[in-house]
């Protein structure tokens, strides 16, 4: 019976763990005075991305899983990929890799023993207070009016990157963060 429950316990937590929150943090920004209607189309503002000067960023393979995630959202949003020249919204993204800093809340604490029969003692003075540093992946999509180069929309994500990764796991990432980015695109118009 205890091994029943030790395992049923194991299953629930790998649901829990699976199904939690990922981690990934958006927010999305656009020209209130911006008409969302009649985008129909999309293409990429360039065929190359601007180097960013870190090889991790800057990895051919992150830039064709950031375009395809972005390009398959956009189409399952409605739109078609287009020239350059037919788009009504040009497309393009910044990605970069950030260190941040965690640390925990300070904690003191103070302690005094004396040893047997009075013949040793000790104080003890602690702060707490664990300091981190991790990398987040800051991914930055602008949608573009084609012939002003007038940004129209922009939405971020932050998560934090695995120090290792498998292929596939980067991937889901990279999908999610451009799913939930593009997850209030277009804007509702504006009422009243």
């Amino acid at each position: 019976m205890r091994r029943i429950r030790i395992a049923v316990a194991i299953l629930v937590l790998a649901v829990l763990g699976s199904t939690g929150c990922s981690g990934i943090q958006v927010s999305q920004d656009y020209r209130k005075s911006a008409d969302f209607s009649g985008i129909s189309s999309f293409a990429w503002a360039s065929e190359t991305q601007k180097k960013t000067g870190d090889v991790r960023a800057d990895n051919p393979l992150m830039v064709e899983r950031i375009r395809e995630a972005v390009e398959q959202t956009l189409i399952e949003k409605g739109l078609r990929k287009a020239d350059r020249s037919g788009a009504d919204i040009l497309v393009q993204y910044h990605f970069e890799i950030r260190q941040k800093v965690r640390s925990d809340d300070v904690r003191g604490g103070f302690g005094f023993g004396v040893g047997t029969w009075g013949r040793g003692g000790g104080i003890v003075i602690g702060s707490g207070g664990d300091v981190q540093t991790y990398d987040e992946a800051l991914l930055v999509v602008d949608l573009l009016r084609p012939n002003e180069s007038d940004l129209l929309w922009r939405g971020n994500a932050t998560y934090r990157l695995a120090e290792h990764s498998s292929p596939e796991k980067t991937t889901k990432l990279v999908n999610e963060a451009v799913e939930k980015i593009f997850a209030q695109f277009p804007p509702a118009p504006e009422t009243g």
